[in-house]
């Protein structure tokens, strides 16, 4: 599986919050629902990918990364793009959506991701916020922020 993490914003330098995301190799995130690190990380290793808008990063969904807060009031803006075969299936939660992007799938694990009629389309806007409900009890499974 291939995470694509793209710079979207104009943001200029690290004080107006360029995304620079610190990959931290060779260790892997065991849990991604809560971002548990189960193993030690020495930080001296990490090294920083700083990404100008229109630049992006490639690496393992489970490599551990991630930036700083944004201290300025300039928006920071990135966009996440995961890349998984279509044999691959969600282990908790129920279904997720999908888009394909190549090739046909066989399996049919993931719902596909509908097409809007428009900008801001209602019906977009509903199938949106029930794909996001279900990634957020994914993601905040077992934490404060999820009621069972």
């Amino acid at each position: 599986m291939v995470l694509a993490c793209l710079a979207v914003g104009a943001a200029i330098g690290a004080v107006n919050g360029l995304l620079v995301t610190r990959l931290r190799l060779p260790a892997l995130i065991s849990r991604l629902a809560t971002a548990t690190i189960m193993v030690e990380v020495d930080e001296s290793q990490a090294v920083e990918l700083p990404l100008q808008p229109g630049e992006m990063s490639l690496h393992h969904v489970r490599l551990i990364h991630g930036s700083e807060p944004n201290p300025s009031s300039t928006r920071r803006i990135g966009f996440a793009i995961r890349y998984l075969p279509t044999y691959v299936r969600q282990a908790v939660g129920g279904r997720d959506s999908a888009m394909l992007v190549r090739g046909v799938d066989t399996y049919g694990h993931f719902d596909p991701e509908q097409r809007p009629e428009f900008d801001m389309a209602p019906g977009a806007q509903a199938h949106h916020a029930e794909v996001m409900a279900r990634t957020n009890r994914v993601l905040m499974r077992d934490t404060p922020l999820v009621a069972p």
